[in-house]
């Protein structure tokens, strides 16, 4: 059952998109907000639903006698003052010292780094190669000189030059390969918690992802995220795959290509690697574009083959590892909701998908997740409640969208930007670090306080983020559908006094002067002044589309599109554009019939006019009605013999009609009058090759 989690949760995404696709679209942005609203939905609820996992108890791997061979690669570019720490901590293991060897690739350096490793009794090889730059190909580099070596270990262990490692870690990672697994993800600290501001929140937030993301995607059968140290690799799959990894995240990279290859990464939640945090915003913001970078070229090229994977061999591991790998895409189009919502709270863009209560539950979800991991792992859950973390938090959160954005656009980019480490501090002073955050606790009704301003910002944003702009936007429009049944009743007089009345509340609304317009025109009477501005100036084509929206709500009145004409006809006289225009408005809301009727009584009224002809055969072609799409694209052509988009829709036509003599002719006579319609050439060449392949295996 385990096994098919992933596509079960999964399957609120399509629910969701259906659901949206099905909605009427009364807004501008609808077209793009309601499925936009419905996929990034579908995947909220898919991670929270992975989420739950994570309340599982982490359990420890079976300890067993020391077996596997380690090596230890360590890529340091200029890190004279953190290196000896992490070579020290390393040596300190709890595990026999002929077991391990450390290395320390001294990656371009211009400092001490080299003597400062080797003092420490790490086995320092020098590489300078500034053609390939970065951890990826030092490790590349550090792995051929090794089998060409000839030294046999088991697997390989990579860290950061910053960090500082718990002593159980060779012991926790030798009982997981034990047991067959092949790559492993170490438990990822923080060093430097209590620095500042932004360590703190990047400290909660790797609490949260620990348990609530790695752990709890483990414990749903599915793979975890390599975090570029504290990683362990099976020597014999680094023989199959090759490391080849020489993208910004090759950590990211690596994993995908084991996915693809059959491998899941698992999990060690009690090997723990101690990381530097930066301590600075900009130095987060840096940091984090390099990541999405990097994220955004491993997705360009392994999204589309890991979705491959996962719908052909039904592997939910793919699966979920594509709906990581896309988060760059999906974070980007977030960012294009989030910048179109700006403008719906000033004016109705787009319909929102769900309501305010689901929004606030969501909100305050993320708010609490966290501080509920901070509790299960025995960490200092206060910490979560200051108001710097939990500002931090909020401000490093919204930076995922852009930087998503960022690294999409600049996803070629491979210059590495290195980010200085400065902390140098052994494993008892990081871990004193997170135990004296215990000793800050705040006062208990200060406690209050924080956790009532945490619910008054979520009560904002879900305010901000859900219906009540569309609904105080709505509050600024008076109910005009009330008026519109009036005339639709033939109660023109009921209808011109309380508009006249709305008028007075509000002189400067439009759609209120348009109605009482179309009233009077109606009533076949009305002031000079209202009939001045008629002929002067016609209604903004905002005010007209919202009177139009009013009468297409009211679609099962049946005078609806009679009233709908004499809308139309208000506002733009007898042009045949007004026709089209309604009869296009129509199709937009799946009223085939009512659009058809529309361009009936504009023919009758004009003639077969291009404009007209050209909406008619749309909505045949569109529907599917092939006979009645050849008789008036064939009456088109004898309208405007010139017009090559006739000539090619015609072509379109006849292949809907099965015939394909016709058509090529048509598509032809199309060539002939534009040379240069490269669509229809190649409508035109498609055609052929069906054709041909319809003769061969006729044969």
């Amino acid at each position: 059952m385990r096994r098919f989690t992933p596509f079960v949760l999964a399957a609120v995404i399509p629910v969701t998109l259906l659901t949206a696709f099905s909605l009427p679209t009364d807004y501008l942005f609808d077209p793009l907000m309601l499925p936009l609203q419905a996929f990034l939905l579908g995947l909220v609820f898919y991670q929270m639903g992975i989420a739950l996992f994570g309340f599982r108890r982490p359990r420890p791997v079976g300890a067993a006698a020391p077996a596997s061979r380690f090596a230890v690669l360590i890529a340091a570019h200029n890190e004279e003052a953190v290196i000896a720490q992490l070579v020290s901590s390393v040596r300190r293991q709890e595990y026999p010292s002929a077991l391990f060897s450390v290395f320390v690739i001294a990656d371009n350096c211009t400092d001490r780094t080299a003597e400062v490793a080797g003092a420490a009794g790490a086995g320092v090889h020098e590489r300078f190669d500034t053609t390939r730059r970065g951890k990826g190909p030092a490790i590349d580099w550090m792995l051929h000189r090794l089998w060409e070596s000839g030294e046999s270990y088991d697997a390989i262990l990579i860290f950061d030059a910053d960090n500082v490692v718990s002593p159980t870690f060779l012991r926790v990672m030798d009982a997981h390969l034990s047991r067959g697994d092949q790559v492993i993800q170490g438990y990822l600290g923080t060093k430097n918690p209590t620095d500042s501001w932004i360590t703190r929140a990047i400290y909660t937030d790797y609490v949260y992802t620990n348990r609530f993301f790695q752990h709890a995607k483990v414990a749903a059968g599915l793979s975890a995220s390599l975090g570029g140290t504290g990683l362990c690799i099976a020597m014999p799959l680094l023989r199959q795959l090759g490391w080849r990894c020489a993208s910004l995240t090759e950590d990211l990279e690596f994993q995908m290509r084991a996915i693809l290859a059959g491998v899941r990464p698992t999990w060690a939640h009690d090997a723990i690697v101690y990381d530097e945090k930066p301590i600075e915003f900009k130095t987060a913001w840096r940091q984090r574009k390099r990541w999405m970078q990097g994220h955004a070229s491993v997705a360009v090229r392994y999204l589309l083959p890991l979705f491959a994977r996962a719908f052909r061999r039904r592997d939910p591991v793919a699966f979920d590892a594509a709906l990581y790998l896309g988060s760059p895409v999906w974070y980007s189009l977030a960012l294009v909701g989030g910048l179109i919502q700006l403008g719906n709270v000033l004016t109705p863009l787009y319909a929102f998908l769900y309501p305010m209560w689901l929004s606030l539950g969501l909100i305050a979800v993320s708010y609490v997740l966290p501080y509920v991991a901070l509790r299960a792992e025995g960490c200092p859950a206060h910490l979560y409640l200051w108001p710097s973390t939990l500002a931090a938090r909020f401000v490093l959160g919204l930076c995922w969208a852009p930087l998503s954005a960022l690294g999409l656009l600049q996803h070629r980019n491979r210059h590495w930007d290195k980010t200085t480490h400065t902390r140098s501090l052994t494993l008892v002073e990081a871990q004193s670090q997170v135990a004296s955050l215990a000793e800050r606790a705040p006062s208990h009704s200060g406690r209050w306080r924080l956790v009532g301003a945490t619910v008054g910002v979520a009560a904002v944003l879900g305010i901000v983020g859900t219906d009540a702009p569309d609904l105080i936007a709505k509050r600024l429009w008076l109910p005009f559908d009330e008026h519109a049944t009036l005339l639709l009743d033939g109660d023109t007089h009921r209808a011109q006094q309380r508009l006249r009345d709305a008028i007075e509340e509000r002189p400067e609304d439009e759609v209120a002067h348009g109605f009482l317009i179309l009233s009077d025109r109606v009533a076949g009477s009305g002031p000079p002044e209202l009939r001045k501005l008629l002929a002067a100036e016609p209604q903004p084509d905002e005010a007209f589309l919202e009177m139009v929206k009013v009468v297409l709500r009211l679609r099962a009145h049946p005078n609806g599109l009679w009233l709908t004409h004499e809308l139309v006809r208000m506002q733009y006289g007898e042009h045949p554009d007004g026709f089209a225009r309604t009869a296009s408005l129509y199709m937009e809301r799946k009223r085939f019939d009512d659009a058809a009727a529309a361009l009936a009584v504009g023919r009758a009224r004009l003639g077969p006019m291009p404009v007209l002809l050209r909406t008619e055969a749309r909505l045949y072609l569109s529907t599917r009605q092939a006979e009645k799409a050849v008789r008036v694209l064939e009456e088109a052509t004898r309208v405007a013999p010139r017009d090559a988009d006739f000539a090619a829709k015609l072509g379109q036509a006849y292949v809907l009609a099965n015939q394909t003599g016709a058509a090529l002719r048509a598509w032809d006579r199309a060539l002939a009058l534009d040379p240069r319609g490269h669509l229809v050439a190649a409508d035109r060449d498609t055609l052929w090759q069906t054709k041909l392949w319809g003769t061969l295996t006729a044969r």
